[in-house]
């Protein structure tokens, strides 16, 4: 059996005697039967609550162009996605009729920001929140996802499920496991163990699974026999959620619920409370433009099952539909950045004139697993040609620039363009009425095909103008060669150059 170390936090810890060393070791080592509580968190104690928020109305077509096909393939996806756009609902993948069958099995995904109290809680990685066994009750295991897995259950516990490192009952109500397992590193092992690349079978659980694999995993399957550390502080809010190690969920789904932290850190009750974030540099950079020291934050260490004697939970963010009060808020708290960072020498590198800017965030290959645009170069050589000197041409690199410098630069793109991913979290920098043309690769679920990804919902509220370009040939999993020419003929046709 491993051994667990106890990790006490500076803060003093108010718990009562019956939470031990021994008892907590104890609590992480057994398997037990933890009951589920949906993002509905019914009986919880609610703390605070925001003021309602309008259920958004479906948004209008969006137009689309998809390259290399010939005239009969693009009548039948003129009709394929006539018809998506027709049932479109808020949430990028799904119809309307998909919205309210969800709905009817977990409540409304518009409902207002809570924030919960709970009893004394582990708490695992993506806001996984477990509260242990107290005869004669059961545990209970906290699954706040507001866009449930294809049956019924959040895509986080079906991930740990496939992993071996969970056990669902039949009826969803309720999940065997021990929280000991719910770390990072065993998460990590566990999946260099069973499956060790990319699967075939790539529903979003396995892509989430091979990523945080990948991210978390360095000597993952080192010291085994060490075991995992026990964190115990007095007072913790853990803000991520399913996938908010990637930079766009973390931008729309984890770093609202900052906000609202550094919104109400003052008027918390005693003891002290720390945020709950992962430990990148792009995180530490964010909290910090927020205003939060680092003493009010506790990171997630991949070896760590974090204990609090009192959890302040969030309610999720509706993945991949944040609402317009969420992303002014976040423009409100770090557009003021953007003046002093565009000050700055790698800033002024990247755009050395005062034009307005073409953006084109690099796509690189993410653990061997890209959509990097092989033709690059001939791309930029393009754009500058279309452009007319009427803008600067910059390839975004975005590791080479701090937070503060990536809202600096698209708060003054006039476009960007760039293949799907991460990095198109930064258009909410972007000014208004700016355009925003993402390259998607073909082979993608559906609504993907017609270019309503979840960056197109962002871009209609913040009033940027968003367009598709479907690359036939790319691939969301391989580089891909773009066809240049027909694509700078499509900004051309669309007013965009």
């Amino acid at each position: 059996m491993a051994h667990l170390a106890l990790l006490a936090s500076s803060a003093s810890l108010t718990s009562p005697a019956s939470l031990a060393e021994e008892q907590l070791l104890s609590d992480a080592h057994t398997t037990g039967s933890f009951a589920v509580v949906d993002h509905r968190c019914l009986g919880c104690h609610a703390l605070y609550e925001e003021p309602s928020i309008p259920r958004p109305s479906p948004h209008p077509a969006a137009t689309y162009y998809v390259a290399g096909v010939n005239e009969q393939q693009r009548a039948v996806y003129d009709e394929h996605c006539a018809d998506r756009f027709a049932q479109r609902s808020p949430f990028h993948y799904s119809s309307a009729a998909d919205v309210r069958e969800k709905e009817e099995f977990s409540g409304s995904m518009w409902r207002p920001r809570r924030l919960y109290q709970l009893e004394p809680s582990f708490i695992a990685f993506d806001g996984l929140v477990l509260t242990p066994p107290r005869p004669p009750r059961d545990g209970r295991i906290y699954l706040f996802e507001r866009l449930p897995g294809v049956n019924g259950l959040g895509r986080l516990l079906l991930a740990l499920e496939g992993l071996g490192l969970a056990r669902v009952a039949a009826d969803g109500a309720s999940v065997t496991l021990r929280p000991a397992d719910i770390t990072l590193a065993a998460f990590a092992r566990r999946h260099a163990q069973r499956v060790g690349t990319l699967p075939a079978a790539r529903g979003i659980e396995n892509v989430h699974s091979f990523t945080y694999a990948k991210t978390f995993g360095a000597n993952a399957t080192a010291g085994e026999a060490e075991g995992a550390a026990v964190e115990a502080h007095a007072c913790l809010m853990p803000i991520e959620q399913f996938w908010t190690a990637n930079y766009w969920h973390w931008t729309v789904d984890a770093l609202p619920k900052a906000l609202l932290f550094a919104e109400l850190r003052q008027t918390l009750a005693a003891p002290p409370c720390k945020l709950l974030a992962y430990d990148f540099a792009w995180t530490r950079q964010h909290l910090s433009l927020l205003g939060l020291p680092a003493s009010a934050i506790a990171h997630h260490s991949p070896r760590a099952l974090h204990f609090a004697c009192r959890v302040l939970l969030a309610s999720p963010s509706a993945l991949d539909a944040p609402h317009l009060r969420q992303l002014a808020a976040l423009r409100r708290a770090l557009l003021p950045h953007a003046a002093a960072a565009a000050l700055s020498a790698a800033a002024a590198a990247a755009a050395s004139t005062s034009k307005p800017l073409l953006l084109v965030p690099l796509r690189q290959s993410v653990h061997g697993a890209g959509r990097a645009i092989t033709n690059l170069p001939h791309l930029a050589a393009a754009l500058a040609a279309a452009a007319r000197r009427a803008a600067e041409v910059v390839l975004f690199d975005h590791s080479r620039h701090t937070v503060a410098e990536q809202v600096a630069l698209f708060s003054r793109a006039r476009l960007v363009v760039g293949v799907h991913g991460a990095a198109f979290a930064n258009i909410l920098w972007a000014p208004e009425g700016s355009d925003i043309v993402e390259i998607v690769p073909i082979d993608v679920h559906l609504d993907f095909q017609c270019g309503l990804t979840p960056f197109w919902h962002v871009a209609e509220l913040l009033r940027l103008r968003k367009h598709a370009f479907i690359a036939y040939a790319g691939r969301m999993f391989e580089p891909f060669e773009l066809p240049v020419v027909e694509f700078v003929a499509f900004l051309r046709a669309s007013a965009i150059l």
